[in-house]
């Protein structure tokens, strides 16, 4: 676990137990940083999982907040906004991953088209189950091109997203997502441990680096019990 992910953990923890409350702002980033011994710009990352988490907002010029409608007690409610894959989303929990396929082989039509890549340029195939507290949490299906990094089965047990911001330069700055529901499969419903024809809710997403680079086209498939996601929609 990273740096940033353990000092989230942490603030996280203090606001369920009520360290800090929506009366006053947390303290400044350089104040942060003192205290966790590190730079602002590691805490301003972990600052950015609460933020995603739709658990703190910023108002200019006078501090972050937490926000009076947190549901500390909620911990299955995840935001939809902030895709930011299940390692971060689930920071203070335990993340495991069961690689099922990982190969090569050139791109369909479609994901040339979501990928922005030519039919020869070959991509990565992966699909993986990922677990949150040994439990089942979602089946991926992943396709990125192969000339962003090397990945092998290693960094396949961990986030992929982690892996190409600190080996590639790649930082996950946005991402179009589509959700619907849908009927399981055979290889879903293997993956899921469900029957064929169970319903399951789907996440399909275009991912983009920091250039505006489209870098992963993936369906993630959940179970409609243990999912739930929210999105923030705040209107100036």
């Amino acid at each position: 676990m990273y740096k940033y992910q353990n000092i989230y953990k942490q603030l996280k923890q203090d606001i369920d137990q009520g360290r800090y409350t929506a009366d006053f702002p947390l303290p400044p980033q350089e104040q942060l940083a003192d205290k966790y011994d590190t730079s602002r710009m590691t805490i301003k990352k972990a600052l950015a999982l609460l933020s995603n988490d739709g658990l703190i907002y910023s108002n200019q010029g006078s501090g972050t907040f937490i926000r009076k409608s947190f549901d500390a007690s909620n911990k299955e409610l995840l935001p939809l906004a902030a895709p930011k894959g299940a390692t971060n989303s689930h920071a203070g929990n335990q993340i495991k991953s069961k690689t099922l396929q990982f190969s090569a082989r050139l791109p369909y039509e479609n994901e040339q088209e979501s990928l922005g890549i030519t039919a020869n340029e070959p991509v990565y195939e992966i699909q993986r189950v990922r677990y949150v507290d040994n439990r089942v949490y979602s089946f991926e299906q992943t396709v990125m091109p192969t000339s962003i990094a090397v990945i092998d089965q290693k960094v396949l047990e961990g986030s992929i997203y982690d892996y190409l911001q600190d080996n590639a330069g790649i930082t996950l700055k946005g991402a179009r997502r589509t959700v619907y529901a849908s009927h399981a499969d055979k290889t879903v419903a293997a993956a899921l441990k469900i029957q064929t024809g169970d319903a399951t809710l789907v996440i399909e997403q275009t991912a983009f680096s920091q250039t505006g680079q489209p870098f992963e086209h993936s369906l993630s498939y959940f179970l409609p019990d243990s999912s739930k996601f929210y999105i923030d929609i705040n209107i100036n």
